[in-house]
Formats: C-alpha cells, structure tokens, sequence
C-alpha cells in the first residue's frame, strides 16, 4: 500500500504533472474512450474520504469545493478527466497508477 502525502507534498506533485492539463488520455474500454485531463490535484487519501471527495466533484464539477469537505491531514493526488464527447463522464486516476502505467520515473517526497 502506498503511503499518505502531506498536503504540501501533493500541492507540489500536482504542480509537477500541470502539463498533463488540456491533454488527452484514451482509456482502452469497449469502445475506447477519449479523456481531456482537466486538473491534477491534491485529494483525501483515505476511500471514505476520497469518495466523499469525488462525490462533491460530481454535484459541483468544482475541485475546491470538494475539498472543502476534508478535514484531515493525509493526501493524494489525482488526475481527473472529462470524456470530451460527454463532459458529464469523467474518470479519475491516481497519480501513482499513471506513473507505473506509463513509465515515468517520479522520485516521491518520503
């Protein structure tokens, strides 16, 4: 399992992979889907807190809004993407499956 960052450490991963934003990903689905990275971001590390996160995002298509609803001290980071021929479909991916899935060498805070 793969530790909590603190939230200075997610704020400076997420400015790290800001060039991912206006790109696109394709999500090998049936059919494949194409996703316009719209934020990296820091988010709740926990599930019940992330999906409380994700949920917010959902209603409010806001992150900051949704992290409004956090309190703790143990972050993430995740890239979050709209599917550009539906905005209302969106994926999510942590920052530590998109490095392994893409073979980028990242040194990690400790």
């Amino acid at each position: 399992m793969s530790t909590p960052f603190t939230l200075e450490q997610a704020k400076d991963i997420s400015e790290d992979f800001e060039d991912l934003i206006d790109t696109t990903i394709t999500m090998r689905e049936q059919p494949s889907k194409t996703y316009n990275i719209v934020c990296v971001t820091p988010c709740p590390f926990h599930e019940a807190d992330k999906e409380l996160f994700l949920r917010t995002y959902t209603e409010e298509n806001d992150v900051e809004k949704a992290m409004i609803t956090y309190s703790g001290s143990e972050y993430d980071v995740l890239i979050v993407a709209h599917n550009v021929a539906d905005n209302t479909d969106f994926v999510t991916i942590p920052i530590r499956q998109y490095i392994a899935s893409n073979g980028i060498r990242y040194n990690f805070p400790d």
